[in-house]
């Protein structure tokens, strides 16, 4: 799934190969592994849990409530990078600020930025499956990966 995007990017697939090469062992590879890695899933995680429990406790507790936590919900997002998640104009727009940040860290101000976002939304589900379909079929197909992360900031 991280290699789809780049096919809009052009038709030859040497370049595409040469380009996803770059990408993936700077932000995809580290993903893929269980370690300490700063830009690897543990470390993206652990700074997931954090930012949600400081920015919304309410969006934390509502997931536990829920009986599942918010971390097991973004942790396909953050895994795959949103790319099977998001419209590819926005997910280009994330990979762009990604390489010039040279960091995978945006992958969970992204996710806490999309949950707080929709926290009204979000509280007002009573189930999982309610939940779920919120997040998938209403929410995530219509981000706007700048003016989402633009409102964490400004919060």
């Amino acid at each position: 799934s991280y290699l789809g995007p780049l096919f809009y990017l052009s038709q030859d697939i040497c370049e595409i190969y040469f380009i996803f090469r770059e990408i993936f062992y700077i932000h995809f590879a580290p993903l893929q592994a269980i370690n300490s890695h700063p830009n690897g899933i543990v470390s993206l995680l652990v700074q997931f849990e954090r930012l949600l429990e400081a920015t919304s406790p309410l969006i934390a507790n509502h997931f536990l409530n829920l009986g599942r936590s918010a971390t097991s919900v973004v942790f396909p997002w953050i895994f795959y990078a949103f790319t099977p998640f998001l419209a590819i104009e926005e997910l280009f727009l994330l990979f762009d600020r990604m390489l010039v940040t040279q960091s995978n860290e945006l992958l969970p101000l992204l996710a806490v930025a999309i949950l707080v976002n929709n926290q009204d939304a979000i509280i007002d589900c009573s189930t999982l499956d309610e939940l779920n379909s919120l997040l998938t079929e209403d929410i995530l197909p219509d981000v706007s990966v700048t003016s989402v992360l633009n409102s964490l900031f400004s919060a």
